[in-house]
């Protein structure tokens, strides 16, 4: 895991994008259909990152590509995935062919379900199609961007409650708020990627080096990560045959990260190593930086807090691809509840900070089903109701912990046969029925009454709620 040091033409919406493209609504895969390509070698895509400027939240990009990469292509597909995530996102995007410019065509598309990198569902992304001449010998591409990028449901009026963002001290960057995808025939596309950062900064990510560069996968379906961009110190733990890299801001107190018990005891709990081979990557940042965290393949982010470690870390297991968008409530739901029980089996809580977190969580679950009780399934496919997954999400899981251990189970039997199958999109009508099996329908009745059912859950004997724990958004 490589530690990186460092020292608008507008955008053309062409209602005829092609003759091709009907009006309306057009699709990804619509757009393949229409432009089909002639497979060729793209070799690694030279790519330079520059900021400036971080405190202006903009960063500025250029491709490279040589002869060989545009032999036998008559156009260039750049996808920007995360274009709902900022307002702003693409600030200029210009494209030279043999140093004299070209227009590029875009576009904003339905990207189709499940069509977003690493299972991140995007409704739409923007589309640039730059065309290449017979016999060019160059291309350069060059844009700035915005990389801020806020979560469904979360409120844009709060930098901390952004998942991607540069400041002017530090940045944390989502690979696709910041680089594109380049769609190809075989789906496979890397960006050698140089980082020019401000004095003192460096760029920490999940991804190797070669020749003084750092690999970025930039086909369609390249997974999302984090990278952590700013005066980061690193360290690095061996758990077993994995590696782990920790960066934190040099000269900024953010506690001791009990890293190693919480991976380990996590380990302990699926009795599986994590779902893919590492090396990973695990950011931590001051908590006016960012509220919570966020997982990729490879790379988390989060605020200094044990109980949110535990959290992301856990979606090295329970990760995006596992689920279908009904069931947040085991995606988001489960992976809350286990990261409060880990930071306490491990020492980093205390039980009363556990159980104040956990009434915390049932106080705001009733004020978000004040007007109504809502099913975890329903609440999974609103992203208005993102909150009540977690709360509700983690309190039912509690609920269920309890009902086994009562019947002499557990609920790791059936947890780890899911977080390390190789499967994905399970749906809840899959994951009911898994459960089911496993338990002999020991907790149907909770699935059906809470999962599937819109009803509050039980009183969980938990005490008054004191709104302190860090859990519960008010």
């Amino acid at each position: 895991m490589p530690v990186v040091n460092t020292g608008r033409t507008r955008l053309v919406m062409l209602a005829g994008l092609v003759c091709a493209i009907s009006a309306g609504v057009v699709g990804i895969a619509a757009w393949r259909m229409t432009h089909r390509h002639v497979p060729a070698p793209l070799g690694l895509v030279p790519c330079k990152v520059s900021i400036d400027d971080p405190a202006s939240g903009v960063a500025a990009v250029r491709l490279d590509l040589d002869e060989g990469a545009l032999r036998y292509r008559d156009r260039l597909i750049l996808i920007f995935a995360d274009v709902q995530g900022s307002d702003r996102m693409v600030r200029s995007f210009d494209a030279q062919v043999d140093g004299k410019p070209v227009v590029p065509v875009a576009r904003e598309m339905d990207a189709g379900a499940g069509a977003g990198p690493g299972g991140v569902s995007h409704s739409r992304v923007l589309v640039y199609g730059v065309p290449i001449p017979p016999r060019a010998r160059s291309l350069t591409v060059a844009y700035t961007i915005d990389p801020t990028f806020f979560p469904p449901g979360t409120d844009r009026g709060d930098p901390a409650d952004a998942r991607s963002r540069l400041a002017a001290d530090l940045g944390v960057v989502r690979s696709t708020s910041l680089l594109p995808r380049i769609d190809t025939p075989t789906g496979e596309a890397a960006f050698g990627v140089e980082f020019q950062l401000p004095r003192g900064w460096v760029a920490v990510t999940p991804w190797r080096s070669e020749d003084g560069r750092v690999v970025a996968p930039a086909g369609a379906g390249a997974p999302v990560e984090y990278l952590a961009l700013g005066p980061f110190e690193t360290r690095t733990l061996a758990i077993g045959s994995t590696s782990v890299q920790i960066a934190t801001p040099a000269l900024v107190a953010v506690g001791d990260f009990p890293v190693e018990s919480i991976i380990t005891r996590e380990m302990e709990l699926l009795a599986a190593p994590f779902k893919r081979p590492g090396p990973f990557l695990a950011t931590v940042v001051p908590a006016s930086f960012m509220h919570g965290g966020a997982a990729g393949d490879h790379s988390i982010v989060q605020s200094p807090a044990p109980v949110v470690l535990a959290h992301e870390v856990f979606h090295w297991w329970n990760d995006a691809t596992l689920t279908a968008p009904d069931a947040g409530w085991f995606r988001e739901g489960l992976t809350e509840y286990y990261g409060i029980r880990v930071a306490r089996e491990t020492g980093s809580w205390t039980t009363d900070q556990e159980t104040a977190c956990f009434a915390d969580l049932d106080a705001e679950a009733r004020r978000l089903e004040a007007a109504g009780p809502r099913s975890l399934r329903e609440a999974s496919l609103d992203t208005t109701a993102t909150r009540l997954v977690y709360a509700k999400g983690a309190l039912f899981w509690m609920l269920v912990d309890r009902r086994l251990r009562e019947s002499g189970h557990y609920l790791e039997d059936a947890v780890r046969r899911v977080v390390t199958s190789p499967r994905t999109g399970l749906t809840t009508a899959e994951l009911r029925t898994l459960f089911s099996s496993v338990y002999a329908g020991a907790v149907d009745e909770e699935f059906d009454r809470y999962v599937t059912g819109a009803n509050r859950l039980p009183d969980l004997s938990l005490p008054p709620a004191s709104g302190r724990s860090g859990c519960s958004r008010n």
